[in-house]
């Protein structure tokens, strides 16, 4: 688990997140259901980097909380819904380095606050409630709230899940520690669950040529992904890429939407492997693995390296886990 202290806070910048990325392990799966496939199947363990801020979240962070540190504003704020594993992550990241932080929740206050939110009142997050069509905007000037620190010019804004350069350039890493850990030669599959596309396009950005990404969308509808991608891969100078897919077929219902058969599948994959899963992104991504895997989509004897994007403390949200 890494774990951050105030006094590190001048010394971030010196951290090179690539060396943290490479010591995340691959673990190798137990998954009796498809070895007739025999696949080499791999689940890189970003979940333990830390409980409060793990998997992507981390790594979309560490740039733009440096950027934020460096712009030597008073406070860092974000937004997020009321089990926002982004959220999560930046407050607890904030109390350890001692920052100052705002969330901009969406929806209005409830009664009793969500574990996450909890979490992030006691890590001296300050919430600010508003409305979804506020939010839907994200129009910070219209927020009474944050009019004061706007006018002088005192917040560095980061936005939801980390959707900028900084986050997608902080993904890379994964990806490099990904090939750093194979056979120079390998050629292989690298799988992940996407919403925003921010991750996958960090992946894809430094997926060798020998390999390919299969995105696997959480959200209901559509592919608007793969454009998305596109267009985040020329924010960063580069061209339009042909090393990934989307699977549209595994979101459940919808974004944080669960049915029985994936409950179910959560707990007999845990049971194998002797892990957590949440049930938004990774739990979603790995069914669709399996799905892909009986109907023969891979070559028999090919690598698939999951990403596990973290965000246990999502689970709190379901009970049935």
């Amino acid at each position: 688990m890494l774990s951050f202290t105030p006094k590190d806070r001048a010394q971030l910048a010196a951290l090179s997140l690539d060396t943290i990325a490479q010591k995340i392990p691959l673990q190798p799966l137990i998954w009796p259901e498809i070895a007739q496939a025999k696949l080499k199947l791999y689940l890189r363990r970003d979940d333990l980097i830390s409980p409060s801020y793990s998997g992507n979240k981390f790594y979309k962070l560490f740039h733009n909380v440096i950027d934020g540190i460096e712009s030597q504003k008073s406070t860092i704020l974000t937004f997020g819904g009321a089990y926002s594993n982004h959220i999560h992550a930046l407050a607890a990241l904030g109390h350890e380095l001692g920052l100052k932080t705002i969330g901009v929740i969406r929806g209005t206050r409830p009664e009793n606050l969500s574990p996450t939110l909890q979490d992030a009142s006691a890590w001296g997050m300050e919430l600010i409630f508003v409305s979804k069509m506020q939010y839907r905007h994200k129009d910070l000037a219209s927020i009474e709230a944050l009019a004061p620190l706007l006018a002088a010019d005192d917040v560095f804004v980061i936005p939801e899940g980390g959707a900028n350069i900084a986050g997608i350039e902080g993904c890379r890493a994964i990806a490099k520690a990904v090939r750093a850990s194979l056979p120079a030669d390998t050629a292989y599959y690298q799988c992940s669950a996407t919403a925003t596309g921010t991750t996958l396009a960090g992946l894809v950005a430094a997926t060798p040529t020998q390999a390919s990404n299969i995105g696997f969308s959480v959200l209901k509808g559509p592919d608007t992904i793969t454009d998305t991608v596109n267009r985040h891969l020329q924010s960063l100078g580069l061209e339009s890429s042909n090393q990934f897919t989307i699977e549209t077929d595994y979101h459940f219902g919808g974004y944080a939407k669960i049915t029985p058969e994936l409950i179910d599948f959560i707990k007999r994959f845990e049971g194998h492997n002797d892990l957590k899963l949440d049930p938004v992104y990774t739990g979603k991504m790995l069914y669709g693995i399996e799905q892909l895997a009986l109907n023969g989509h891979w070559p028999e004897g090919s690598t698939v390296v999951a990403i596990h994007s973290g965000g246990l403390q999502g689970r709190r949200g379901y009970p049935q886990l």
